[in-house]
């Protein structure tokens, strides 16, 4: 009997001890996430893809919020909307949808005949798009009667301007070209042959583009450049720039072909303190 006794209380005790002990937490993955984030190298809030799902880096807090899967391309802040955009592709037919800050995720409305998807948002939320025909239409009225074989489109922070990024086959040359939207003047901030011209984007003072030039090579393949107009040439080379809210610093995207991975990098404007911001990330965008 009293072996029996004593055999209970050891495993009560056992049982008790078992029961206080602390219990196994699993790895905060967004910790882990943020704590690879180069803190130094962005500021403000910065939205990007991994792995398929859209993130959103705050510098503020130095968290990183997990807003969903995502499968678009061709990202866009649209400020006026406080929402993230960007293009599904379905077998070519083009739609466009969005995530607001707290990850909900919708569809928005498709325009007629959309092109490549080609657009940008006015600061007033009106969408900017090139149709099938390469005509820049805002909202659903032509802007001027002209079309485009264009391939990167952005608005100007203050609403006035459009710049088109494409091909010329009159001359055979890539071009900038910027549409002023109250007189429906164009102009070329930038023309060249035998280049790739994609990827624009307004400086946040209106003042200057920034873009990708693009060149490709038989032996070693496409080469991608950054620069900023009028012809201002960066040291490193990437796609999918993005200007930092107070002009400073620029975000991109850069693929290593020959180790095969893809990082997002940030550098100012004059091409220093460069280096990897966020390992693994891509397609940039700079909120605010």
């Amino acid at each position: 009997m009293k072996k029996i006794k004593i055999m209970l209380i050891i495993i009560s005790i056992t049982f008790i001890s078992l029961s206080c002990k602390d219990p196994i937490l699993e790895p905060d993955p967004l910790e882990e996430e943020a704590s690879l984030i180069s803190w130094d190298r962005i500021s403000g809030k910065i939205a990007y893809k991994k792995n398929n799902t859209l993130y959103l880096a705050d510098k503020k807090s130095r968290t990183v919020k997990n807003l969903g899967k995502c499968y678009l391309f061709n990202l866009k802040w649209n400020k006026a909307g406080n929402e993230i955009t960007g293009i599904l592709d379905n077998n070519n037919e083009y739609s466009i949808e969005a995530y607001d800050l707290n990850g909900n995720h919708y569809e928005l409305d498709e325009p007629s005949s959309f092109s490549k998807g080609t657009y940008d948002w006015l600061p007033d939320g009106r969408l900017v798009h090139l149709t099938k025909l390469g005509f820049v239409y805002i909202e659903n009225s032509k802007l001027i009667d002209h079309n485009f074989n264009a391939f990167g489109m952005a608005c100007s922070p203050d609403g006035k301007k459009i710049v088109v990024s494409g091909w010329n086959s009159s001359d055979s040359t890539e071009q900038l070209t910027e549409i002023d939207i109250a007189t429906g003047v164009t102009s070329i901030l930038e023309s060249e042959k035998y280049r790739g011209y994609s990827d624009p984007v307004y400086s946040p003072d209106s003042k200057k583009v920034l873009f990708v030039k693009s060149m490709y090579n038989w032996f070693s393949g496409p080469t991608y450049s950054l620069w900023i107009t009028p012809d201002i040439s960066l040291p490193r080379g990437g796609q999918n720039p993005n200007w930092s809210p107070d002009g400073q610093r620029i975000i991109y995207r850069y693929t290593d072909s020959y180790l095969e991975t893809t990082n997002i990098y940030s550098m100012t404007i004059n091409g220093d303190n460069g280096g990897v911001a966020i390992p693994g990330g891509s397609n940039p965008l700079w909120i605010e």
